[in-house]
């Protein structure tokens, strides 16, 4: 856990539909966890001034917490095209006392689709926004193809 999250909130949801809903968290607590300290400074003793922190948890500590309001909307697999669903979450957390430059992104995309009787393949894309880990946008995305059979019973 370098960096380690858990995220916990209170708040609204609103869901017009079965696959699309938004939920308003008024009151949501992040905690960060640096639970592996050789992190900071590559191997160098992580007390080192020179270097930033890690993820926003204060030099010599290993836990912050930030308090917040947050949105999340999901877009729930919905079927777009013939064997083709679509899945998307958006989350936006904005820290009460930080200012609004300090506002992290993540949406998850992912686009699946089954072949034939044998075979799938599916798409995943990740995009992260967080000054606090970098101050670029970080990306990931991955292709799956899956094969499957069922034996008779």
């Amino acid at each position: 856990m370098a960096p380690g999250y858990l995220t916990e909130s209170i708040g609204f949801e609103y869901k017009p539909v079965p696959y699309f809903s938004t939920r308003l968290g008024t009151g949501t607590a992040k905690q960060t966890f640096i639970l592996d300290k050789s992190i900071y400074n590559e191997g160098k003793p992580y007390e080192d001034k020179n270097k930033p922190d890690f993820y926003g948890v204060p030099r010599g500590k290993n836990f912050r917490n930030e308090l917040a309001f947050q949105v999340t909307s999901t877009f729930g697999e919905k079927q777009i095209f013939t064997n083709v669903f679509l899945y998307a979450r958006y989350n936006m957390f904005i820290p009460y006392d930080r200012k609004l430059e300090h506002i992290d992104h993540r949406l998850d995309v992912t686009l699946k689709s089954r072949i034939n009787k044998y075979m799938n393949v599916q798409i995943n894309g990740v995009g992260l926004f967080d000054k606090d880990s970098d101050k670029e946008v970080q990306a990931s995305q991955n292709l799956s193809l899956g094969f499957g059979f069922t034996f008779p019973r």
